[in-house]
């Protein structure tokens, strides 16, 4: 094998590439990238059997060949090459050792047996819908944050991911917390029902909707969601579970409403959880006519008290959070206002804009 590749498209390649494959696995193979030389394209495949992806970059093929690499070496060798108008050069008589050179740069690296990596899916047969890759993007990270991060309840380590014509929703929560957005689309996507996304699938869709300009694509091939755009191909397995009854959380007749100004609520959070409880990172909210005040008592550190004017017509009344579940949530809304729906203080509190309805969050409070 013998080629000659362009640093830079090769290294977004390599960035996605190492991003995917999984250093912690017991298979070694899993770390690995798989390079294939072949006609005028070189093609780079990583999988962590949850996530697998494809990405193809144009290259000076003067003998073919594969190679089966470590994803991070290799990515490390290609990133600390300087900015050179002159093409890398990637060498190997077998499969066991790579030589990588550019200028006066030379790098030996040992490989594995290429045959040895594992399959990735292929989408032959799939129907590809185009979404613009900032909307996507936008979407996600509003509700990436409220995703467990444990691996061991699938359905809340997952977001769901719902179609209607000319409309995206994606749900997601942790158990504490349970957030709704929606965004317009032009092209319909074709879903039968909701599917399940890893949150580590996820990240890699999102990772490539914000590097790619304009629009990509995506289908649905089950078991696997594919994600295609300038040159690289995703494919994440979806999750084989049941969400829980979103609608079912999300309340409609809580009695308390606030108007507060979002940065004003922010920075108020922030200064007074410097004295939050522990794990909890517990705060109230206590409210009267007009008035919110941002309260934490910490027995060891001591109190911190902020006071926000506010439009609330309501009784005295006050309530807990975790300030972390509001830090999460309110610089992601954007809007210069946000409504808090309250009702008694074991009762979930609904957020959202106070100027669009695409966008809705629920926190559950802390007893205290």
């Amino acid at each position: 094998m013998k080629i000659k590749v362009e640093r830079t498209p090769f290294l977004k390649i390599l960035e996605i590439a190492n991003n995917v494959a999984d250093k912690k696995s017991p298979i070694p193979t899993v770390s690995t990238v798989l390079v294939q030389a072949e006609g005028d394209k070189l093609t780079c495949f990583a999988t962590n059997l949850s996530v697998s992806m494809k990405g193809t970059v144009e290259a000076t093929i003067e003998r073919p060949g594969k190679l089966c690499l470590s994803a991070k070496t290799l990515f490390d060798v290609v990133k600390s090459l300087p900015e050179n108008p002159s093409p890398l050069t990637i060498e190997a008589e077998s499969s066991n050792l790579a030589t990588i050179s550019m200028g006066k740069s030379v790098f030996k690296i040992h490989g594995m047996e290429p045959e040895d990596f594992p399959s990735i899916p292929t989408a032959d047969n799939a129907k590809f819908t185009e979404l613009q890759a900032e909307g996507l993007g936008v979407l996600i990270r509003r509700i990436f944050f409220s995703i467990s991060v444990e691996e061991t309840r699938p359905h809340f380590n997952s977001a769901l991911l719902e179609a209607e014509p000319g409309l995206l929703r994606m749900v997601s929560t942790d158990g504490h917390r349970l957030t709704k957005a929606e965004i317009s689309i032009e092209h319909d996507l074709s879903l039968d029902k909701g599917i399940l996304i890893p949150r580590r699938g996820l990240t890699q869709i999102r990772n490539v909707a914000q590097s790619s300009e304009g629009s990509l694509s995506v289908a649905v091939a089950s078991p696997h969601l594919f994600v295609r755009s300038e040159g690289v191909e995703l494919a994440v397995r979806l999750v084989d579970e049941e969400f829980p009854a979103y609608s079912d959380v999300i309340p409609t007749d809580l009695e308390r409403k606030v108007v507060v100004e979002r940065e004003g609520l922010i920075d108020a959070i922030r200064r007074v959880s410097v004295l939050a409880i522990g794990v909890t990172h517990g705060i109230r909210f206590h409210l009267d006519k007009g008035v919110m005040q941002v309260l934490s008592s910490n027995p060891d550190l001591g109190d911190a008290k902020e006071e926000l004017d506010v439009d609330y017509e309501g009784d005295d009344f006050t309530v807990a959070f975790n300030s972390r579940y509001f830090m999460d949530l309110l610089p992601e809304m954007e809007s210069d206002e946000v409504i808090l729906e309250l009702g008694e203080e074991l009762d979930p509190c609904l957020v959202q804009p106070v100027d669009a309805t695409d966008y809705v969050a629920v926190i559950m409070p802390l007893r205290f």
